[in-house]
């Protein structure tokens, strides 16, 4: 009896100090999250998706993500685009919606919206998610916009190791992707990705005319992501497209012959950090974003110039985007003050 006397208080301090590690570590864990040190909770309202949230949410692409938004709401257009509502209002323009990766604009001049291309995007290579509503400041560039979404990738210092996963469905569906990152003693680091998916959706149908119609909204993708980092010199490498179904399409009757969105995005960031604080960017993209509807009980076109409508079976866009940009910025701190100055 002694002997237990002496044995049950000794597991219980086991397992107190094995809770209290527990504890220690978790508190670790998030005050060393990537999120502390990327948000900025001053631009705007925050929601914010940390990689155990993402983790525990299982997404599998941006858009899963989005939907989980709080007073926002998305829905699919018949074109197989998704937009953004607010509560009581109509639909928020394109335009209005940023997207970024790490430090890259994804956005163009002539898309308006990275989400045309991106929205969808996978997202097993990004660490968290920062979404900004409302947003005016000037650190995110120089216009404003109602939504802004901010992605950061995994960093090699915190992998340091490989991942492989695929997924699939009854529908005969498949998401592949693979990781790998790596960081040597001379502060060279390098973390690669690459992914491929083909995903197989429900067909609906519409009858007109004692004919039946599908509604096919399948897409395929493929994504490459790299970066490269020496000293104060980061390199970053992105190639990411995409194929899908025109889903119920444009036509008056909402009859689909076939349609898809065929698109692509490749772009090169490089960032150099200097020691007396200036940062420096160069950024080149090329954007290809072509988009076919056929309905053979015809699409309406507005004419604008002759102020008329006109009636196509067919109807091609086509948009084609090369961008070269460069940023120039230092910030100056204060203790209550904090200036930004660049170009």
């Amino acid at each position: 009896m002694k002997h237990f006397i002496f044995i049950l208080p000794f597991i219980s301090f086991l397992l107190y100090a094995e809770e209290n590690l527990s504890e220690l570590l978790e508190i670790y864990q998030k005050k060393s999250d990537l999120s502390n040190i990327t948000k900025k909770e001053s631009a705007g309202f925050l929601d914010l998706y940390t990689r155990d949230d993402l983790e525990k949410m299982q997404a599998h692409n941006l858009i899963d993500v989005l939907k989980t938004l709080s007073s926002l709401y998305i829905t699919r257009g018949q074109n197989n685009t998704y937009h953004f509502y607010k509560p009581s209002s109509s639909k928020m323009p394109l335009p209005s919606i940023r997207l970024y990766i790490n430090d890259h604009d994804m956005s163009s001049t002539t898309f308006g919206s990275a989400f045309l291309i991106w929205g969808e995007m996978p997202i097993s290579y990004i660490d968290h998610i920062e979404v900004y509503k409302s947003v005016s400041s000037i650190e995110f560039g120089n216009e404003t916009a109602t939504l802004l979404i901010r992605l950061y990738t995994k960093d090699a210092s915190r992998e340091n190791g490989g991942k492989f996963q695929t997924l699939i469905d009854n529908y005969g569906s498949y998401d592949t992707s693979f990781y790998y990152a790596q960081t040597f003693e001379n502060d060279f680091s390098y973390f690669a990705y690459i992914q491929k998916d083909n995903i197989n959706r429900e067909v609906y149908h519409n009858y007109y005319n004692n004919k039946e119609y599908d509604f096919n909204s399948d897409k395929k993708g493929y994504n490459f992501y790299a970066n490269l980092s020496y000293k104060n010199w980061r390199v970053e490498l992105g190639n990411y497209k995409k194929r899908n179904d025109s889903f119920i399409g444009i036509g008056i009757h909402k009859t689909p012959d076939g349609g898809e969105l065929k698109a692509r995005q490749s772009y090169i960031h490089v960032t150099k950090k200097f020691d007396n604080g200036i940062k420096l960017q160069i950024a080149f993209d090329d954007m290809v974003y072509r988009r076919t509807y056929f309905d053979e009980n015809d699409i309406a076109i507005y004419n604008g110039y002759m102020d008329s409508i006109n009636y196509v079976q067919d109807y091609y866009i086509k948009f084609h985007d090369q961008i070269f940009s460069t940023i120039i910025e230092k910030i100056y701190k204060t203790e209550n003050n904090k200036i930004l100055l660049g170009g």
